[in-house]
């Protein structure tokens, strides 16, 4: 979680596909990316 970029290439997609989650979830915050990181945290597990 504290790495930006992702290390392997499986991971990469996975990040993608988070990122387009949240842009359709909350299209109109896009600073609030701490906040969202953290309610996202509980189902990343599924996701």
């Amino acid at each position: 979680m504290g790495l930006q970029r992702p290390k392997a290439h499986g991971n990469a997609q996975k990040a993608a596909a988070m990122a387009n989650l949240r842009r359709k979830l909350f299209p109109r915050k896009k600073r609030g990316r701490k906040r969202l990181r953290r309610t996202f945290s509980a189902g990343k597990d599924t996701a």
